[in-house]
């Protein structure tokens, strides 16, 4: 009898300690104390500096837009405030909301930084798993109350799930394949391990009326979070791997998500991402077909044939009389000039390559393809897609992790784009040193799969041996059809800017008019908004 009420002792003070953990991550989210709020208020009058959103959530760290929209509203009820600022203040903040704020908290939710190399990380992800757990697939309470569920916002990264290793009646269930697992493991009661000397916090359960989609990304990350326990809290690729499933993407290179997916269903969704003839332009292989001949004689009598041949198309220009190719042939040929130039001088001489040697070329590439509305550097108004791009001395645990980091950015920008109107597939790319693989982000049915477009890696020529194998023409295929992605993307986005405004000047005449408009509440999250970020830097 000692030992039962010990055991249940113990299990009661674990639940108080997982639901206070809860409420403290609440208040540290949203608790602000009013006089520092008053403080700020009257510092931005004396110095004569706006009172806005964005100045607001940066003083003090604010990442949740209903908190902060809270706090800030009640700003306008200081009596010191003249009644014409405080209109003005209102004023601005509406139509902030409905436009760019949109974006704005989609990145700087994003921006959160979260450790995950420790156990208390990974109590923390059990933490919040229970409240997404109870905010989306389980709408009544679970322990933490109906506060955490309200402050969910659609434009929130939420960090989600975590495990603990399973017992011995299940890993049994598991290989007696007569009897129901997974209902076993829904209704049985979660336990605890120790691990490094402290407790771990049990998951959630999995509800059983999920989508079969979500059902499997939730049973993939679980695993691989009960693997990371089991290994003490190292690997890191494995809390990747989860925090990829839990931002609802099908990783195709994820490890043994084979166990949780039919054959059929990884063979179509390998088949959706596939672009066929992305690796073979018909043009670039014309344009590039002489050039393997002219090679023959020596990169300089190719450098030279370059410049007569791009030399020719700029006569045609100049006349009056360009075909319809000229300007992609010329686009080819300068690439293939650029590279000409990388051989026979490296800039970087005979020492290895950096990273930021390797951005360099890629980027200079990327720029003579690019149109004139996209940038290859740095981000505008909208970003359209993201690279990650690492030294050839990378090891294989640092590109696992930049892959599965590299997804989620992905998912975010396009989370951004849906959010101003855009459906759309993001290609992007991993690239180690002067070799890349391109994959896609895209719907799969009511979950998102990532994929590669091409078999085909891709590589930047470094002698005249690989040159002569560029010229094939796979390589610059690909890098050209994704910058025709990025482009077509960047088209897209500029006409809906365009009808954005047109929105605008429609709204801001029945601003004048009418009754004042009042923000619509934010839409419930689903499981396909959620994307976890947890950067430890800023891109």
């Amino acid at each position: 009898m000692d030992s039962k009420r010990t055991n249940r002792v113990d299990e009661n003070d674990g639940n108080k300690r997982a639901s206070k953990r809860a409420k403290d991550y609440q208040k540290q989210e949203s608790e602000i104390v009013p006089g520092d709020v008053v403080a700020w208020v009257r510092k931005r009058i004396e110095r004569n500096e706006e009172i806005s959103m964005v100045s607001f959530s940066n003083a003090f760290e604010l990442t949740h837009e209903e908190d902060a929209h809270a706090v800030f509203m009640s700003l306008l009820s200081l009596n010191f405030l003249p009644a014409t600022l405080k209109n003005a203040i209102s004023k601005k903040y509406e139509i902030w909301r409905k436009n760019d704020g949109v974006v704005f908290w989609t990145w700087r939710s994003a921006a959160r930084k979260v450790d995950v190399s420790t156990v208390r990380t990974v109590e923390d992800l059990v933490d919040r798993a229970q409240q997404f757990t109870s905010m989306i697939l389980q709408p009544t309470s679970n322990g933490l109350g109906s506060d955490a569920t309200s402050r969910q916002t659609p434009s929130e990264h939420t960090t989600s799930t975590t495990s603990a290793p399973e017992s011995e009646d299940e890993a049994d269930l598991d290989s007696n394949p007569g009897v129901d697992s997974e209902s076993k493991e829904e209704n049985a009661e979660p336990e605890s391990e120790e691990m490094n000397g402290a407790n771990t916090v049990p998951i959630p359960p999995i509800p059983a009326d999920m989508p079969a989609g979500h059902l499997r990304l939730f049973k993939h990350a679980r695993n691989c979070l009960q693997q990371y326990q089991k290994k003490g809290g190292k690997g890191k690729a494995l809390i990747k791997d989860a925090m990829v499933s839990m931002s609802c993407v099908l990783n195709l290179y994820a490890s043994e998500i084979e166990k949780y997916f039919e054959d059929e269903d990884l063979n179509l969704a390998r088949q959706s991402c596939f672009r066929e003839g992305f690796n073979q332009d018909h043009v670039v292989i014309e344009t590039l077909q002489p050039l393997r001949e002219v090679l023959k004689e020596g990169i300089d009598e190719l450098s030279c044939y370059i410049r007569v041949r791009r030399g020719e198309i700029a006569q045609r220009s100049l006349a009056g009389t360009s075909g319809p190719q000229d300007r992609i042939h010329d686009q080819i040929l300068s690439v293939v000039q650029h590279l000409c130039s990388f051989i026979m001088d490296p800039p970087f001489g005979s020492s290895p390559p950096s990273e930021q040697d390797c951005s360099h070329q890629w980027a200079a590439i990327f720029s003579l393809l690019k149109s004139r509305n996209i940038s290859m550097h740095t981000s505008g108004e909208n970003e359209l897609a993201n690279l990650e791009i690492k030294a050839p001395s990378a090891c294989e645990s640092v590109l696992i992790q930049q892959n599965r980091k590299n997804i989620r950015i992905n998912r975010c920008i396009q989370l951004a784009l849906h959010r101003i109107g855009l459906d759309a597939a993001i290609i992007a790319g991993d690239i180690v040193g002067y070799l890349g693989v391109f994959y896609v982000i895209q719907r799969y049915g009511d979950i998102f799969v990532c994929g590669p477009v091409t078999a085909d890696t891709v590589f930047i020529p470094t002698n005249s041996t690989e040159l002569e194998e560029f010229l094939d023409g796979e390589s610059l295929s690909v890098i050209i059809n994704f910058v025709r992605s990025v482009d077509k993307l960047s088209t897209d986005v500029a006409d809906l800017r365009q009808k954005h405004k047109l929105r605008q000047a429609r709204n801001a005449m029945v601003q004048r008019i009418g009754p004042r408009c009042v923000t619509p509440p934010p839409k419930p999250k689903t499981f396909q908004d959620t994307v976890l970020f947890t950067p430890t830097t800023k891109r």
